[in-house]
C-alpha cells in the first residue's frame, strides 16, 4: 500500500512539521491546569540582588558557585 503513495521527501518533512506542530501543544496543553510551585523562587530570583541587578559578571560568579537554596531529592 505505501508503494501506491507517491508524495515527494519535501511535502512529507512538511506533513510531519504540521503534525507535530499541532500535536505537541495538544500533548502539553494540561500543564496550564497545574498551579504554580515556588519552592526556591524568593531566594533565587524574586529577593535576590544579583538577578535583580541583570546579567553581570559579579553576579555570573555568584549562580556558579552557590546553591543554598537547592532542594536534593
Amino acid at each position: 500500500m505505501l508503494d501506491k503513495i507517491n508524495i515527494s521527501s519535501h511535502k512529507q518533512k512538511l506533513i510531519v512539521y504540521i503534525l507535530l506542530t499541532l500535536v505537541t501543544p495538544a500533548v502539553f496543553w494540561p500543564v496550564n491546569q497545574c498551579n504554580f510551585i515556588s519552592i526556591d523562587d524568593p531566594v533565587y530570583v524574586t529577593q535576590n540582588i544579583h538577578i535583580q541587578s541583570g546579567i553581570t559578571l559579579n553576579g555570573l560568579r555568584w549562580e556558579s558557585k552557590n546553591l543554598t537554596a537547592a532542594i536534593v531529592l
